[in-house]
């Protein structure tokens, strides 16, 4: 009986990692940081996972999202600002990407 619950606690945490979660609860985190929101790229909207780029001593650092399997790409040099990119993928594959930047 004691694997049967565990077994249970195991499948119900992974169902948790694989749901849809709102991204605003992640930039409003980064905002309680200090962080500015700079712009969205992408359709934005429910997410799988996502991930963080940032930089101290890059001079650029680049945010790429996808709509309809179509990635793009931009660029943001770090010059009096650093530059945070969130890249979160999405049920369907597609990326969205969210910028933040901090004063130095």
């Amino acid at each position: 009986m004691k694997n049967v619950l565990s077994i249970a606690i195991l499948v119900a945490t992974m169902a948790g990692w694989s749901c849809s979660k709102d991204y605003s609860d992640v930039v409003e985190d980064w905002k309680d940081d200090g962080w500015r929101l700079v712009e969205e790229f992408g359709e934005t909207g429910d997410y799988s996972h996502y991930t963080e780029l940032k930089s101290e001593e890059a001079p650029f650092v680049e945010a790429a999202w996808s709509i309809g399997g179509k990635r793009e790409t931009k660029l943001f040099e770090q010059g009096s600002k650093r530059y945070l990119v969130l890249h979160f993928k999405k049920a369907d594959g597609d990326v969205f990407a969210v910028v933040m930047s901090k004063r130095k």
